[in-house]
């Protein structure tokens, strides 16, 4: 299935860009995501390729779910894949588009081994929609069964699993699309409650890496 996955997500590479970007700003005008956290656009377009792989009704492909316990939250999971016939997550694609891609593919590593051991442990953990607020049982994410890790395009060359179809500064020119169109009122703004999870040093570390 990973062999397939990488073959479908190589051909979509060869689409018109331009044409692309049209299509995928018509996609995400309506989310109302918070497009001016860097990777949210990223992370966005990820879900629409993999849910091009993964199809509706069999299957349903969101993002942002952050988890925790009852101190603290712990971490993010960026894209997530639930086969509706049993509604448990069965993929997770931390997506990370750096400029820097060796630093972002370490990263995307950290969180990875970060998810795998918290869901390990014997305590009890919250799973909550970063967009909905809406909550999820833990139980849902217990058989996960693959991980991998997506950037822009050429991150295959830098040993992630997976590359989006767009460059970083096409990305970029996507994102700018939606700030200037949610701030002129023509495209959805929800009231965000989006999970922060950089610190302000990571977080300087990540724009710089742009």
């Amino acid at each position: 299935m990973k062999a397939a996955l990488s073959a479908v997500l190589a051909l979509l590479i060869y689409f018109p860009v331009q044409a692309g970007l049209h299509d995928e700003f018509l996609a995400l005008k309506d989310s109302g995501k918070d497009y001016r956290v860097i990777g949210t656009v990223c992370e966005e377009v990820a879900r629409l390729q993999l849910a091009k792989i993964y199809r509706a009704p069999a299957y349903t492909v969101v993002t942002g779910i952050a988890y925790g316990n009852q101190d603290r939250t712990i971490g993010e999971l960026d894209v997530i894949v639930f086969e509706n016939r049993t509604g448990e997550a069965i993929k997770v694609a931390e997506v990370k588009c750096w400029r820097n891609m060796s630093a972002g593919l370490h990263k995307a590593l950290d969180q990875r081994n970060r998810f795998l051991r918290t869901i390990k442990s014997p305590q009890r953990l919250f799973f909550r929609s970063t967009t909905t607020n809406e909550y999820f049982d833990q139980s849902q994410f217990d058989s996960i069964e693959e991980f991998f890790s997506i950037a822009q395009r050429g991150a295959t060359r830098y040993g992630y699993d997976h590359e989006l179809q767009y460059s970083l500064e096409e990305l970029m020119t996507l994102r700018s699309m939606l700030i200037a169109c949610q701030d002129r009122g023509e495209c959805a703004r929800r009231m965000f409650y989006e999970y922060y999870e950089y610190s302000e040093v990571e977080y300087e570390y990540y724009a710089t890496n742009f």
